[in-house]
């Protein structure tokens, strides 16, 4: 048998526009496979294997069902955000780890690479409220280079010490948690 353009659905092949070639307007790559989805949240951990995204490109998930869902690149692609909710790094030892989360902050001012957020809950927000001077310089450097420092307000007022906030911003779990989803990837300390 030989090769013949022939006839479908009633069109000659190739004669369905009437411009020459393609005029597709996106191009379908694989980039990568899914690892974990949080259907609540809306929100997937992909392993990219094969291709780059980059700020601006589309892409389209493929379930194992069959079901697809358009979504987009967009800011978060490079952004994280650091979550406290404790007033420590560890549990073994208390004065260990306050002195780690001092230095954690310290190190996170001095970076080029600032968190877009800096998340505090729990007894994390004994750190932006508490009277050691160079954590609060340090959140205010972040604040100045152009990270958020949101600081649950009900935690504040938990511990009684929402008047002693001396850096960051008096939030709530939604905007804490909508920060923690609009980044790509949240450290929590």
């Amino acid at each position: 048998r030989g090769f013949w353009d022939g006839y479908y659905q009633g069109q000659r092949l190739g004669e369905w526009s009437q411009t020459y070639g393609s005029q597709a307007t996106e191009r379908k790559v694989y980039v990568g496979r899914g690892m974990k989805y949080y259907s609540r949240l809306g929100l997937g951990e992909f392993h990219i294997e094969a291709a780059e995204l980059h700020l601006g490109d589309k892409f389209l998930v493929k379930f194992a069902n069959g079901e697809t869902v358009k979504g987009a690149s967009v800011e978060c692609a490079d952004t994280y955000a650091v979550f406290f909710n404790t007033n420590a790094i560890g549990t073994n030892n208390s004065e260990l780890g306050g002195n780690l989360a001092k230095m954690a902050i310290f190190t996170l001012s001095e970076s080029e690479k600032i968190p877009a957020y800096v998340l505090f809950m729990n007894e994390g927000v004994k750190l932006p409220a508490g009277d050691e001077p160079q954590i609060i310089e340090n959140l205010q450097t972040l604040i100045d280079k152009g990270s958020q420092v949101l600081v649950c307000g009900t935690c504040l007022n938990f511990y009684g010490i929402k008047d002693d906030l001396k850096v960051g911003t008096v939030s709530n779990m939604y905007d804490i948690l909508g920060a923690m989803q609009e980044v790509s990837k949240v450290i929590k300390l």
